[in-house]
């Protein structure tokens, strides 16, 4: 497992520049629900700094990205 750094929290905002990218995220989920775009702001943090998401719930991310890399909680 790895360490968490003081940078290893990223918070995204979702603004009319990038959301075009979380709607292309989003169209899996087949929702834009609160949980759908809290998930869709991990995956597009994740895949664009090639990062893996440390996380007890891997499956609504998987279900948005299934090749995403998880660290998994206990």
């Amino acid at each position: 497992m790895r360490r968490i750094g003081r940078n290893g929290c990223v918070t995204g905002e979702l603004t009319r520049t990038s959301a075009s990218a979380f709607a292309e995220t989003l169209r899996p989920a087949g929702s834009s629900s609160p949980a759908a775009l809290t998930a869709a702001s991990v995956v597009q943090a994740a895949r664009s700094r090639g990062w893996p998401v440390l996380t007890a719930e891997p499956y609504p991310l998987r279900a948005l990205w299934p090749e995403i890399d998880i660290e998994p909680m206990p």
